[in-house]
């Protein structure tokens, strides 16, 4: 079973459980290792900064999902909304269930937190409509497939401790000094430096949106199981509506426009990790390339090969000269 809990300032920080009930008043818990507390190792995520969204496992049967710094419904004396925090907190038996939850949140994260800001309820006391929190976990229970590409898509199927990390710092992986500061404050492994187990926050908001769950078959059926029963109880009236009909054509067409842009999104994305990647090795090639002729000139420069030096840096300059001007002609 999947375990809610959430940070919110109320009379100061403080973490409450959510238990999935309609406007439930929530009450604080204090982090422990019993079944109704949040986990030790889970807290870490609620008192330091650094990360937008972490899905790891906390030890070998039990995964947090934590998404930080949301935009609560509540203002400072400036005017900014206070933020507020929530972890989903499961077990290996809920591992598909919490990577489809992680790809629903991370490819829409200002949808996700516009939800969660609408379940609170602050009137006469700190109250929370947990039942629509529980309903979107219910929609990622089902198995499903998807349409567009994404690297989230990629957590279903990884390894390791760390399954996604979303660092709000552009430095981390670049400065070591910003890598090593967020790794210990949050307890990371040394794998959350992995390419593949890292995303950005600024690159994660560049791919919003890329995929979409599709039911798989049976859920279809059943779909339209329900709506061809829904529509004989309504009668040859709304069948024969033509209004209707014209609507349901056009909200296919829409989702058809909708499906297409969405693959050149994917398609778009995925040429420019291409892109990125051909840079990165020409670069990488390039350093090769420069350190070996610079080793090279500096043995013929001690061996006293002179004319061998000359030659070989006219040849250099040519090369790079004629380079630089098929690039500025271009």
């Amino acid at each position: 079973m999947i375990r809610i809990f959430c940070q919110f300032s109320y009379g100061g920080y403080k973490i409450f459980r959510i238990n999935g009930t309609p406007h439930e008043e929530l009450q604080r818990v204090i982090p422990g290792t019993g079944n109704d507390s949040l986990p030790l190792s889970a807290d870490r995520y609620f008192n330091y900064g650094g990360a937008k969204l972490v899905y790891r496992y906390l030890n070998s049967n039990m995964l947090t999902l934590a998404v930080c710094d949301i935009p609560g419904p509540q203002k400072d004396s400036d005017g900014r909304p206070v933020s507020c925090a929530i972890q989903f907190i499961g077990g290996e038996s809920d591992r598909d269930v919490l990577d489809r939850l992680t790809i629903r949140i991370a490819n829409d994260l200002e949808g996700f937190s516009r939800e969660l800001v609408a379940m609170f309820d602050l009137w006469g006391g700190l109250y929370f409509n947990g039942d629509k929190l529980a309903d979107i976990i219910k929609e990622c229970e089902p198995t499903c497939s998807y349409e567009g590409s994404s690297r989230l898509l990629d957590i279903r199927k990884r390894k390791g401790s760390v399954l996604l990390f979303v660092p709000f710092s552009d430095n981390f992986g670049r400065d070591e000094k910003v890598t090593s500061k967020i790794l210990n404050e949050l307890e990371l492994p040394y794998e959350t430096r992995e390419e593949d187990r890292f995303i950005r926050l600024s690159e994660l908001m560049r791919i919003q949106y890329l995929v979409k769950p599709l039911p798989t078959q049976n859920s279809s059926d059943e779909a339209t199981d329900k709506t061809e029963e829904h529509g004989d109880v309504a009668g040859e009236d709304d069948r024969s509506n033509d209004n209707i009909g014209a609507f349901k054509a056009e909200l296919d067409n829409l989702h058809v426009q909708n499906s297409q842009l969405r693959a050149s999104a994917s398609a778009a994305n995925k040429e420019l990790d291409e892109l990125k990647a051909n840079n990165t090795r020409a670069q990488q090639m390039l350093c090769i390339c420069g350190t070996l002729i610079g080793l090279l000139l500096f043995i013929l420069i001690v061996t006293k090969c002179y004319t061998l030096s000359w030659i070989l840096s006219i040849i250099i300059a040519i090369i790079f000269s004629y380079k630089t001007f098929k690039l500025f002609k271009k």
